[in-house]
């Protein structure tokens, strides 16, 4: 079954997750597991807080648990809301 609209509540089919993760954990080693500052942590999360596409600790454009992906310095949003990462 295909779905013809992806509403604001509806998140990525499985697939797209997976690959979404894989490609995000592979980054995040790459970049030797560094953690963003708690300043950043926090700024993001904010960034997040004011998102349509935010359902409690879930963003459902890229399915990603928030608390987690927040914290990773080679993770993206992916609607490229994150201010950048300096190395």
């Amino acid at each position: 079954m295909f779905r013809k609209e992806q509403d604001a509540r509806s998140t990525p089919r499985v697939t797209r997750q997976a690959w979404d993760l894989a490609r995000s954990l592979a980054a995040f080693v790459s970049d030797g597991c560094r953690l963003v500052s708690a300043e950043q942590y926090r700024q993001r999360l904010e960034i997040c807080d004011g998102c349509a596409r935010r359902v409690g600790n879930r963003c459902r454009e890229c399915g990603c648990r928030l608390a987690l992906k927040a914290g990773g310095r080679a993770f993206r949003c992916s609607r490229q809301q994150w201010p950048a990462i300096e190395p």
